[in-house]
Formats: C-alpha cells, structure tokens, sequence
C-alpha cells in the first residue's frame, strides 16, 4: 500500500498541510490580500484625482472653496465636503463544507462532487 500504513493511517501528511495552510485558506488570504491592495489603488488615485480638483483632505473629507457666483461687486462661493475613500471590506468565508485533503482523502467521485458542488 503505497502512502498508506496498514493501519488506515496515512504515512505521508497532506502536502498542503506541509505549504503552511488548507487551499481554501490559502485562496481566501489571497483573495483579502487583493482587496487590500485595490482599497489602496483607490485611495490614491482618489487622492491625485481630488487634489487635482482643487480639494484638499481635511480629516474624513476632501474640501474645497468654490466660486458659485461673481457679479462685478461680488463673489459668492461655498465650501465643498466629499468623503474620503472608505476601505471595502471583504465578507467572512463560510464555504459550508471542508475540502481539506484530510476530509476529502476517502471520498469517492461522487461525494466529491458533491462537496464542491456544496461548496
């Protein structure tokens, strides 16, 4: 029996246990490390599109003194107030099934599916 002792045991452990993480943990931190990066994409290009406007951050806004109206005796403006940018946050994982080389190790082609399928 190869991989495997007599006793059912399996001599060899799982090789994504041996990467550090299960597959589906690994494609989650995968997943909220792209996200984290975009959040941060957006927040700057944000930033160079507002400053670019004339806003200046102040805080939680990005503000600017607008002209809205100018007579020859008079200039009337406003304050302009835009949020920032506001970090998307990816939801929790719940995938509902393990699919962990452990729990899938005595499946046969239909369980699997299955569990994907669940998943």
């Amino acid at each position: 029996m190869r991989g495997r002792e007599r006793s059912g045991l399996r001599s060899n452990p799982d090789p994504s246990e041996k990467r550090g993480g299960r597959p589906d943990e690994k494609a989650e931190e995968r997943i909220r490390e792209q996200v984290a990066s975009a959040n941060r994409g957006l927040e700057k290009n944000l930033d160079k599109t507002m400053t670019v406007a004339g806003f200046r951050r102040k805080g939680s806004n990005y503000e600017r003194e607008a002209i809205v109206d100018s007579t020859m005796w008079a200039t009337e403006t406003e304050k302009q107030r835009i949020g920032v940018y506001e970090y998307f946050e990816a939801p929790s994982f719940d995938y509902g099934v393990d699919l962990s080389g452990a729990a899938i190790k005595d499946s046969n082609t239909r369980i699997l599916e299955a569990k994907v399928e669940k998943a």
